[in-house]
């Protein structure tokens, strides 16, 4: 079953919980972005899979954030017409700030406009910790390539 992430944590991005198949798994950040220096080999080996994990589900929420921009975009249009339509039913004259503020207040488009919102959130913090991982990667091959110089210049290789 594939994983989902369900909840970026507050302030800070410092936890991100992942949900698969009823279960849920706390990952700290902090500690996630940590390099162990001791055990550089296993860091360099997991670094790619969980890059290219991350950007996976960012990539998903990217899509989804899509869908429901478009959703809302259209629910707006249609909500409008309604509108429109029953005033000029009534035969008053449309002021296009009624309309827009009926259209803006209406349930259905606050409920889509919230979910976007929230999309969009978690968008921004997967964005945030797939770049966190780039730069771990980054000093990764730094930190590798020093201490190949190290033993190299004390004779180990």
């Amino acid at each position: 079953m594939q994983e989902r992430v369900v909840k970026i944590d507050g302030e800070g991005l410092e936890k991100l919980v992942i949900k698969q198949g009823g279960e849920e798994r706390v990952i700290d950040l902090n500690e996630f972005l940590k390099i162990d220096e001791n055990n550089i080999e296993q860091e360099m080996r997991e670094n790619p899979s969980q890059y290219a994990y991350y950007a996976s589900v960012l990539s998903w929420y990217e899509k989804l954030r899509d869908e429901l921009s478009n959703k809302l975009e259209e629910l707006e249009y249609k909500k409008e017409l309604v509108i429109r339509k029953r005033i000029a039913e009534v035969g008053d004259k449309i002021r296009e700030a009624e309309v827009r503020a009926l259209v803006e207040t209406d349930k259905e488009v606050l409920e889509l406009r919230n979910k976007v919102l929230e999309v969009k959130y978690v968008v921004k913090r997967l964005t945030a910790l797939v770049r966190g991982i780039e730069k771990k990667g980054d000093r990764l091959s730094q930190i590798y390539a020093r201490l190949t110089r190290q033993m190299r210049d004390v004779g180990l290789l």
